[in-house]
């Protein structure tokens, strides 16, 4: 009874390489509360997007990093008292093409439709992310290229094959 639904940060028909994994999705490790605006609108779209990525023809496998970012806030009657992750985030990675993109989403109200969401809005860099988590993603890459990744803001169009 409150504004916050038990938001998945994966979206089931994604995760497709076995059906351990696929049985994964439904653990509360990845759910978390999530403001239900940004559930059913924000994240929604932005889950549709990667989704439509993947069954593209041309880009048949992409990493998908997703999760919270915590600050201070807690909230009551979510199953008692939960932490509510300030923001989420994702990051595609195309490791052929060595392209990524990256969101910062708030957990807050929105006041747009789901069709008025602009995902631009939310574009970030993987070096902002790893900041506000506390993470090293792709720390496998050589120092050169990992900066040269993670540093930029990217467009998302090369996971439209524009």
């Amino acid at each position: 009874r409150n504004e916050y639904d038990r938001g998945h940060l994966v979206k089931r028909t994604d995760v497709t390489w076995n059906e351990q994994a696929t049985l994964e999705i439904y653990a509360y490790s990845v759910v978390l509360p999530m403001h239900q605006d940004v559930n059913r609108k924000t994240w929604l779209q932005l889950e549709s997007f990667t989704s439509e990525a993947l069954e593209n023809t041309k880009i048949n496998e992409l990493l998908i990093i997703s999760g919270p970012i915590f600050g201070s806030n807690t909230i009551n009657n979510y199953r008692e008292i939960a932490d509510r992750p300030d923001n989420f985030y994702r990051i595609v990675y195309n490791s052929k093409l060595n392209k990524l993109a990256a969101w910062i989403v708030p957990n807050e109200p929105v006041s747009r439709s789901r069709s008025e969401i602009d995902l631009k809005t939310y574009l970030t860099s993987v070096d902002r992310i790893e900041e506000l988590t506390n993470l090293d993603f792709f720390a496998t890459l050589s120092n050169n290229d990992q900066i040269a990744l993670e540093s930029s803001v990217t467009e998302y169009k090369w996971l439209m094959n524009e």
